[in-house]
């Protein structure tokens, strides 16, 4: 068992020393250093060196060549310019944006005695709520439509009811 261990170690050995000598191409695969023929060898395997890759280079573009929206406070030449050459300049257009109006919030009044309020569209749809006479609703969708979607004020409650049920006035 320890001589087959040797002639193992051996060959090895060998078969280091002579992959070493021969060229990178033939191989396929980087240099690996031998170890010293005074040395014992070692158990533990050698770290492999790979080949160094060059850094990838950062190209720029010439100052002439990047379009600008804002006008800049150097020069052509390189020098600063002085601020009564930067109070001449054009101001930049406001770029904040225009506030969006909220929508109108429409309401109707129930004139109805009491009132579903359903899932969906149709009579087909489950009952989430109700609502009573002179109750006031949110219209959230087209308030011509046969059922509207509403939302009912103080429960906060969405669904869907028959158009038929509302009125713009309150009822008296």
């Amino acid at each position: 068992m320890i001589r087959a261990t040797l002639l193992l170690l051996a060959g090895l050995w060998l078969a280091m020393t002579w992959a070493d000598r021969l060229p990178e191409a033939q191989t396929g695969r980087p240099r690996v250093a031998a170890a010293p023929a005074a040395a014992p060898v070692a158990a533990t395997p050698q770290p492999v060196t790979e080949p160094a890759t060059p850094a990838p280079s950062l190209r720029l573009a010439s100052a002439s060549t990047v379009p600008f929206s804002t006008p800049t406070p150097v020069t052509e030449d390189g020098h600063l310019q002085d601020a009564a050459a930067l109070a001449a300049l054009p101001d930049a257009p406001d770029s904040t944006p225009e506030p969006v109006a909220d929508p109108p919030v429409i309401t109707r009044y129930v004139a109805a005695r009491s009132v579903n309020v359903r899932a969906g569209p149709s009579t087909g749809n489950g009952v989430i709520g109700r609502v009573l006479y002179a109750d006031i609703v949110e219209i959230l969708s087209d308030p011509d439509a046969p059922w509207v979607r509403i939302r009912i004020q103080g429960d906060g409650i969405e669904g869907y009811m028959a158009a038929r049920f509302l009125q713009e006035t309150p009822p008296g």
